[in-house]
């Protein structure tokens, strides 16, 4: 961890340094004569290093951020399509269930500025992906990256946000309701330390560790030159999927989804589009969810139609012993029915 906390040492160099001297440990205690004996390790930087840690605390800077409630992740701690990356992070810093970096993920990434047709997207894939038990990754910006978060974590679903600054900084500040939520439902990773605040290179830095994370990365609405472009093309040299919203040909907001799609990503239309990639389906979803239904909410279901009908109607119809008010608001509860003004339901799936 020390070592990252020395200016003008990125990854690549930390990990030359650790498979010379065979660990950190020795990394750390190292004079400046041994740094040297590393090929394209300068005089000045040996000399960096050495005096940048005898300012470091390396003890007390472990005990503040465990008091933080913050994990620290190594690289064989990761899940495996994160450690074989390029560059991947030589630690993460994490806040919040570290088990989710082992579940079966897609990053969602776009504008800023995203448009009600985003919106409206992101409202329609992923409620079928969370039940799907996908978890969500983004970045915690403005625009779609916080609509997918918020979205997973109404849908009760799980997600992880990868953040471009230490994770006691909360931006942009006005996430920070959606950062207290996820660091208690879902999970906050960084490569940088805390007190690191946001930068404008961090940014692209951190995209990499978003589709590397993921199998496969969907992107809503992206001008042409965007981050979120930036995180496809990573994906691609990633070899992840890169799924794509086709837009308005009009519309800078989808010039960059549409650019994706004619170079051979794959078109989403429906979360089936997704779902198929990752083996499942929404029918093969719906069917293990109604099987957890029991008999009389089954009895109940096959008496709604997929348009409007009274309750009087559904009550002279269906014969059970089990009260049929509760039973509407279980099947409401789990996204089955919906409710109508004058006391009417409708079958929704």
């Amino acid at each position: 961890m020390g070592l990252k906390l020395i200016p003008g040492l990125g990854n690549n160099r930390i990990k030359k340094l650790i498979q010379w001297f065979g660990c950190g440990e020795e990394v750390w205690n190292s004079s400046i004569e041994n740094l040297l004996e590393v090929s394209g390790i300068s005089y000045d930087l040996a000399e960096n290093i050495v005096v940048h840690r005898s300012k470091i605390d390396l003890q007390k800077k472990v005990n503040e951020i465990m008091e933080q409630g913050i994990k620290i992740i190594l690289p064989e701690e990761y899940p495996e399509s994160l450690q074989e990356i390029y560059d991947s992070p030589v630690l993460l810093y994490a806040k919040g269930d570290v088990s989710l970096l082992n579940t079966r993920k897609l990053a969602v990434v776009g504008t800023r500025k995203i448009t009600s047709y985003g919106d409206i997207v992101i409202k329609n894939i992923i409620p079928s992906v969370t039940r799907a038990d996908i978890t969500i990754v983004s970045g915690l910006a403005k625009g779609t990256d916080a609509k997918a978060h918020y979205r997973c974590l109404q849908e009760g679903g799980k997600t992880i946000a990868v953040l471009g600054n230490g994770l006691d900084i909360i931006y942009p500040p006005e996430n920070r309701e959606l950062y207290k939520q996820i660091s208690e439902k879902g999970l906050l990773i960084s490569e940088y330390p805390p007190e690191l605040g946001p930068q404008k290179f961090h940014f692209p830095q951190r995209n990499r560790i978003i589709s590397g994370l993921s199998e496969g990365v969907l992107v809503i609405e992206a001008p042409k030159k965007s981050g979120a472009m930036i995180t496809a093309q990573l994906a691609l040299d990633q070899n992840r999927e890169v799924f794509a919203i086709p837009g308005n040909i009009n519309n800078p907001c989808s010039q960059g989804c549409n650019a994706l799609i004619a170079q051979g990503a794959k078109v989403v239309t429906d979360p089936d589009d997704i779902l198929t990639e990752y083996n499942l389906t929404v029918n093969m979803l719906i069917e293990e969810s109604k099987n957890r239904l029991s008999s009389s909410q089954k009895a109940i279901l096959e008496k709604i139609p997929y348009y409007e009908i009274s309750i009087d109607e559904l009550l002279s119809s269906t014969n059970t012993d089990k009260d049929i008010y509760t039973c509407l608001l279980e099947l409401e509860l789990n996204g089955w029915i919906m409710r109508r003004l004058g006391g009417y339901v409708i079958r929704i799936k």
